[in-house]
């Protein structure tokens, strides 16, 4: 006999995939398959947290270089002697970046 272990992309871990482990379970399949499916089910959670957690890190690195530079730029602005005009202009065309930017990590 064959058995088949499907993953579902898109739902949340453990709560469909445990649910099918378990009616497999009380539905008789050896054991055996039924362990191998639980390890399976481990493994693509543990996968699905990691690439979560990376995902999470590079964000927060592109957030802490985005304000490093920020600042960077806004130090060197007040040590500067451009006029208030231009000040206000670059201020300006600054927050239309840094919307820009925080609108695409958004996404």
């Amino acid at each position: 006999m064959l058995y088949f272990f499907i993953y579902i992309t898109g739902i949340p871990e453990n709560k469909i995939l445990y649910y099918g482990i378990h009616v497999a379970d009380v539905s008789g399949f050896p054991p055996v398959i039924v362990k191998q499916a639980r390890n399976i089910s481990a493994t693509l959670s543990q996968q699905a947290k990691e690439r979560k957690d990376q995902h999470l890190q590079n964000e927060e690195a592109v957030a802490e270089r985005t304000i490093v530079d920020l600042k960077g730029k806004l130090l060197a602005l007040k040590l500067s002697s451009l006029p208030l005009a231009s000040v206000r202009v670059y201020l300006k065309d600054l927050a239309g970046q840094y919307k820009t930017c925080s609108r695409v990590n958004m996404v």
